[in-house]
C-alpha cells in the first residue's frame, strides 16, 4: 500500500487475513466470538497473542453500542469460567474517555493512557487489580465503542491505538460511524465489518414488541409486506439481468407534451376523426383498434424470437374505471392540458411482452421502436426510475394507426415490457403486492390537498419519496422505534393516518418523537416549549463543543444567559426524576448546578437533532466565524447533525448569517486557498446561498 499514513504490522496482517476466511460468514454477535475470540484465544495460557484488531462500522442508530453490550456479555459469561484461555473484556466508551480526560487535565494521549484510564475509572471498584492483570497479561478484549465521538482527538486516539495497542498484541474492537475513521489507517492490520441493516423478522419483532394492537399496526403490517416484495423483486432483478446498466440506460421520451404543456394533438380520437368527447366513442374505437395491435405484436415477438405464450393479450379496460381514473388524474387545466378528460386515456388497449433474459428486454425494446406500423410516442423506463413498488418495467405508448370505413384512424394503446420472472412474482403474491400497494396508494389519497400541493412532483413520487423514507426507518433500530412511537401517539390521540402526520423526513421523525417524549415525561408546571429550548441550547453547546457526555458546568456554561431555562431543566428534574434525552450519570443533589454532576444524551442523535434545529438562531452566528466556517462543516463529528439540519432548512440560513456578520473582504486569500472544502460546504456555494454577501471570489476555486 502507498498510503504513507498506513500502519502496517506483518504479524497482525497475516492473522488478519486469516480472519478474514474465517470470519467470511458471520452474520451474528455470537458466531463472532466464537470464530473470533474463542479462535484466538487458545494460546492465551502460555503468553502468545492471536487474534487481531477488528473495525466496525455502522451508520448513526444502527446498532453499534447494542453490538459491543452484546459482546461484553458473550465474553463475560465465558470468562467466568476462569480457563487459562478465557479473556476479560473491558469496554471503553469513547465519550467516557475523552470526558475523564477533560476533567482530569490529560491533554496527551501516549504511552500508559490506557492504564490511566484503569486508574480512573475503577480505582475505586475491587476488581481494579483484576483488571489490570489482564492488561498485562493481554487477555484482555478492549472493546472501544464509538471512535467517532472523540471528533477533535480522534487522530491522537488513533495514533494510540495504531501505534502502542495494536503492536502490543491486543485483540481490540473498534466502533465507529463510516464517516468518523480514516479507513486507509485500517486497511491491512484491522478485519473490518459493518453492521447490516435490520432483517424484516427484526423489524417484525421490534414492532411486536413495542407496539399494542391497534388500527396503526395494519400500517406496519402493510408496509413490512411491501417492503419485503421490494427487496424480492430488487433480488430477482440482480438474478436475471446480467448486465442491467444497458437496460437502465434505455432513455425515457414523451413526444405528447411540449414545454410541459400536453398536447392537444395528443388526445384519442372518435371513429370520425375527431377528439372524443365520451366513453361510448373510446370505446368504440378501442375496439376496432386492438385486434390490430393484438396482430401488430404478434409478428413482432416473432421477429425478435420470443415464443407465442411471452405475449399476454389482455381484454381492453373497463371504461367505468378508466372514466374515474381519468376525471381525477387528467383534470382540464387552462394552459396545461385541455379537455376533456377521457380524451387523455391511453390504457384502454393493452398488451404485455414478457422477456426470459435482459438481451431479450433490449431485443423487443429495439424491434418496437424501429417497428413501421407501431410509433412510439412515450417511454417511462422503470427499470432506472423506480417506482414507489420497485416494480421494474418499460411503459410504452404506442400510436396505431388503422383504416375504418375508409377513414385512417389513429389510437394510443399501452404495450407494457417485463422481466418474465418479475411478473410472474406480481402474478402469484397479490397478499404482497396489490394489497399493501391498494393500501397505501388510499393513505396517499390523491384527493389529499397536500398531495395536491405536490403535484409539481407527480404523485407517484412523492409516494415513492415517502416510502423510501419508510424503508429507511424500518432498517435502522433508533429509527423503527421513534417511528413506532409516533404511530402509537397518533392512535393514542385519534388522529387518522394521512400524508399530513406522517412523518415526511429523518427530522421530522425526530421532531414528532422528541413532541411526544416529552409531553408523557413532562413535570407538573413546566411549559414543554421552555423545556424544549433550554435542550436545544444545551445540545448546540455540547455539538460546537464536540461532546456528548458533559458536566455540571458545562449545562450552566450554556445557559448563562438564559438563567430561566436553567431553573426550567432543575425543576424538571427536580420534580419528575426525568430528564427527556439526557441520561443522568453522577449527580449529588438533585439539580444541575450540582459539583459533580455528569451528564449525557441517551443517543448521540438527539443532540444532533435538537443542535440542528437550533442551528439558525442568533446566538449561535455570533459565536461562529467564517474563519471556522468551513472546519465545523466539513467535520466528521457534525455530518450527521448537518444532514437534519438541511431537512429542517436551518443549515443554509446559519451559513449565510455567519458569512454576513463577518467582513469577510478582510479574509486572507490563503486562508480561503487552504479551507478544507467539504461536498456540504461546496453545496451551499453551489445553491447560491450566498450570492449577495460577496462570494463571487469562490467561483473559480468551488
Amino acid at each position: 500500500d502507498d498510503d504513507e499514513r498506513q500502519v502496517n504490522f506483518p504479524r497482525h496482517v497475516e492473522e488478519t487475513r486469516k480472519c478474514r476466511e474465517d470470519l467470511h460468514n458471520i452474520h451474528d454477535v455470537a458466531k463472532l466470538v466464537q470464530n473470533w475470540v474463542q479462535v484466538g484465544s487458545v494460546q492465551r495460557g502460555s503468553g502468545s497473542i492471536k487474534g487481531c484488531p477488528l473495525l466496525m462500522r455502522a451508520i448513526a442508530g444502527a446498532g453499534k453500542t447494542w453490538s459491543t453490550k452484546q459482546l461484553m456479555a458473550i465474553l463475560s459469561a465465558d470468562a467466568k469460567k476462569a480457563s487459562p484461555q478465557s479473556v476479560v473484556p473491558l469496554l471503553i466508551t469513547v465519550q467516557d474517555l475523552m470526558f475523564r480526560a477533560r476533567r482530569a487535565g490529560v491533554e496527551e494521549i501516549k504511552e500508559g493512557f490506557l492504564e490511566w484510564y484503569l486508574r480512573d475509572r475503577y480505582g475505586d471498584e475491587g476488581f481494579l487489580g483484576m483488571l489490570q492483570d489482564a492488561y498485562q497479561s493481554r487477555r484482555v478484549v478492549i472493546i472501544l465503542d464509538g471512535l467517532d465521538e472523540a471528533a477533535s482527538s480522534r487522530s491522537k486516539l488513533e495514533q494510540y491505538l495504531l501505534r502502542s495497542l495494536v503492536p502490543a498484541g491486543f485483540v481490540i474492537v473498534v466502533t465507529s460511524r463510516p464517516e468518523g475513521v480514516d479507513f486507509g489507517l485500517y486497511k491491512s492490520s484491522f478485519l473490518r465489518m459493518e453492521l447490516k441493516e435490520l432483517s424484516t423478522e427484526q423489524q417484525r419483532a421490534i414492532i411486536e414488541h413495542q407496539m399494542d394492537e391497534g388500527k396503526n399496526k395494519e400500517f406496519f403490517t402493510s408496509l413490512l409486506d411491501y417492503m419485503k416484495a421490494r427487496s424480492q423483486l430488487n433480488n430477482i432483478y440482480k438474478e436475471h439481468c446480467k448486465n442491467p446498466s444497458s437496460i437502465e440506460k434505455i432513455p425515457e421520451s414523451d413526444t405528447t407534451m411540449d414545454s410541459k404543456k400536453h398536447l392537444d394533438s395528443s388526445r384519442q380520437v372518435n371513429l370520425e376523426g375527431n377528439v372524443v368527447s365520451t366513453p361510448a366513442e373510446l370505446e368504440a374505437v378501442a375496439k376496432e383498434c386492438k385486434p390490430v395491435l393484438d396482430e401488430e405484436l404478434r409478428s413482432l415477438c416473432r421477429l425478435a424470437g420470443l415464443n407465442e405464450d411471452q405475449l399476454k393479450l389482455v381484454s381492453n379496460k373497463s371504461l367505468e374505471t378508466a372514466v374515474e381514473k381519468c376525471e381525477k388524474k387528467y383534470p382540464e387545466i387552462n394552459g396545461f392540458r385541455s379537455g376533456p378528460p377521457i380524451a387523455w386515456a391511453r390504457d384502454i388497449v393493452r398488451s404485455s411482452i414478457l422477456c426470459v433474459s435482459g438481451e431479450q428486454l433490449l431485443r423487443v425494446c429495439e424491434a418496437i421502436s424501429s417497428h413501421r406500423s407501431l410509433e412510439v410516442v412515450r417511454v417511462k423506463n422503470y427499470f432506472s426510475k423506480l417506482d414507489s413498488t420497485n416494480f421494474r418495467r418499460f411503459n410504452m405508448t404506442v400510436k396505431v394507426s388503422f383504416q375504418v370505413n375508409g377513414r385512417c384512424i389513429y389510437h394510443l394503446a399501452e404495450v407494457q415490457i417485463h422481466l418474465q420472472a418479475i411478473f410472474d412474482f406480481k402474478s402469484k403474491n397479490d397478499k404482497l403486492m396489490h394489497k399493501p400497494y391498494e393500501y397505501f396508494r388510499s393513505l396517499f389519497d390523491r384527493d389529499n390537498e397536500k398531495i395536491k400541493n405536490l403535484l409539481d412532483r407527480g404523485w407517484m413520487k412523492v409516494m415513492k419519496e415517502r416510502m423510501d423514507l419508510y424503508d429507511e426507518f424500518l432498517k435502522n433500530p433508533v429509527l423503527l422505534s421513534l417511528f413506532v412511537r409516533v404511530l402509537e401517539s397518533l392512535e393514542t390521540t385519534g388522529t387518522v393516518l394521512s400524508l399530513d402526520v406522517l412523518p415526511s423526513s429523518k427530522a421530522d421523525l425526530y421532531a414528532k418523537a422528541l413532541k411526544d417524549v416529552v409531553k408523557q415525561k413532562l413535570a407538573e408546571g413546566v411549559d414543554a416549549g421552555e423545556l424544549l429550548n433550554a435542550l436545544k441550547i444545551l445540545s448546540a453547546a455540547n455539538q460546537f463543543s464536540q461532546r456528548r457526555q458533559f458536566s455540571s458546568a458545562d449545562v450552566c456554561e450554556a445557559l448563562e444567559s438564559r438563567k430561566d431555562l436553567l431553573e426550567v431543566l432543575n425543576r424538571q428534574y427536580s420534580d419528575a426524576k426525568i430528564m427527556p434525552c439526557i441520561k443522568v450519570l453522577e449527580q449529588e443533589g438533585g439539580d444541575f448546578t450540582s459539583e459533580s454532576g455528569k451528564y449525557q444524551g441517551v443517543h448521540l442523535s438527539f443532540q444532533e437533532y435538537l443542535c440542528a434545529s437550533y442551528l439558525d438562531q442568533v446566538t449561535l452566528h455570533n459565536d461562529a466565524s467564517w474563519e471556522g466556517l468551513p472546519q465545523f462543516l466539513g467535520n466528521e463529528f457534525n455530518q450527521n447533525m448537518l444532514s437534519l439540519a438541511k431537512d429542517l432548512n436551518t443549515l443554509l440560513p446559519f451559513a449565510e448569517a455567519v458569512v454576513t456578520k463577518d467582513n469577510i473582504d478582510d479574509v486572507d486569500d490563503e486562508v480561503i486557498a487552504n479551507a478544507p472544502m467539504h461536498p456540504s460546504f461546496v453545496f451551499l456555494f453551489m445553491c447560491n446561498v450566498c450570492v449577495h454577501v460577496r462570494l463571487v471570489r469562490f467561483s473559480s476555486y468551488v
